[in-house]
């Protein structure tokens, strides 16, 4: 009564044996120091491997060495070479020749030992390239490498639609951020970028409800942050505004385009004030900004790119400076509210769809080649 063994002891009936097996006469402390800074070693190394235990054998002045992995994939790498750099680390620490083997745990699930100890960052990688992630942490930090190998970009959407993430930290040893990398990661509230990124793809951060900042290491030599907007670093491109950004917004005097999707989702954004030296607004710049109200394009302005206003169904009035040359397909599709829309200029070559569920009045200048409709709608002659 009231004894108490460990539970892979006799009590229990013999269940397993050893983790360690062999025999040692006036050495044994030396072998057992070797066994625990071996398994130290691989649990730290294999950590994304899922590996429940390590068995080290010396038979006839040799060692054996069984990893019991859940993710053998990981441990074996391409055409087996991550196995021989293995080998010859563990020859190294025991002093003799290891033979090594790779055991497949086929239900990791019910794994004590992978359960408690998995880390639970879950990234599939190809090629140095994160393609995507399964984990559920709220801070992600990007590893520098995995399986010894760095990881250089994250590739289109590979971190997108997650619904868990908080938190984004991206390590100096990424390059390139794809199209779309994190859109849509609905709790995302920062992002992190660091010094050696040197290419962000389109609307990297589109539709990401929470995101109140993106921050940029002072170091980085192509993009920077005002204010916890991301800008290149010569200020001429607009790539991101946070949708948790202040509802009202004058974007710097060098900016020459707002990058596609660069408030896309801002829905609680009321006002923007362009500057004189705009002249393109790209793919769904503005789409579902459901609070926006009125807009005054600057005379600057020459295209107005497919969707680049849909879905701002508070949308009332937009007049079209002169020197627009390109609508194209849906720019002001779906604003349901949009009653007057003023041309200054000659009519601009329009795509299709341009006010698909928008029925606006059309305003037009006198004497600039416009006849009496417009895309299916009846213009209205202004002075000149």
């Amino acid at each position: 009564m009231g004894q108490k063994v460990k539970p892979i002891g006799l009590r229990l009936g013999i269940n397993r044996t050893w983790d360690s097996r062999w025999f040692a006469d006036k050495n044994y402390s030396d072998l057992l120091h070797k066994d625990l800074k071996v398994r130290k070693f691989l649990m730290e190394k294999l950590k994304a491997a899922a590996v429940s235990k390590v068995v080290i054998e010396r038979p006839a002045g040799r060692a054996r060495v069984s990893i019991y992995s859940g993710r053998p994939g990981l441990i074996i790498g391409k055409k087996g070479q991550d196995i021989e750099k293995l080998k010859d680390e563990l020859s190294k620490t025991l002093g003799m020749e290891v033979s090594l083997n790779i055991m497949e745990i086929r239900k990791p699930e019910i794994d004590a030992k992978i359960e408690e100890e998995t880390d639970p960052i879950e990234l599939l990688v190809e090629n140095n390239v994160i393609i995507s992630h399964k984990g559920t942490e709220p801070h992600l930090t990007i590893p520098k490498a995995l399986n010894e190998e760095n990881i250089v970009a994250i590739g289109d959407g590979a971190l997108s639609k997650n619904a868990s993430f908080t938190k984004i930290t991206i390590p100096n040893t990424i390059e390139l951020i794809g199209r779309g990398a994190f859109a849509e990661c609905s709790a995302l509230e920062t992002i992190i970028i660091s010094d050696n990124v040197r290419y962000i793809g389109k609307a990297p951060f589109a539709a990401c409800k929470s995101l109140n900042s993106i921050q940029v290491s002072p170091q980085n030599s192509e993009f920077r942050d005002i204010n916890g907007i991301l800008f290149d670093k010569q200020i001429s491109t607009l790539i991101q505004y946070p949708a948790n950004a202040p509802t009202s917004y004058q974007v710097p005097k060098s900016v020459t385009t707002i990058n596609e999707a660069a408030f896309a989702e801002c829905s609680k954004l009321i006002s923007v004030i362009f500057p004189d030296t705009l002249e393109k607004i790209e793919k769904a710049a503005f789409l579902g900004c459901s609070s926006l109200e009125e807009i005054d394009l600057p005379k600057s302005l020459k295209v107005i790119s497919q969707g680049a206003f849909v879905g701002c169904s508070n949308l009332k009035k937009i007049t079209i400076p002169k020197d627009v040359t390109v609508i194209e397909d849906g720019a002001f599709a779906h604003c349901s509210n949009l009653k007057s829309v003023e041309f200054r200029g000659p009519p601009p070559l329009a795509g299709n769809g341009v006010f698909t569920n928008s029925s606006p009045t059309v305003y037009v200048t006198k004497n600039k080649g416009w006849t009496d409709s417009y895309l299916n709608l009846k213009t209205v002659e202004l002075g000149e």
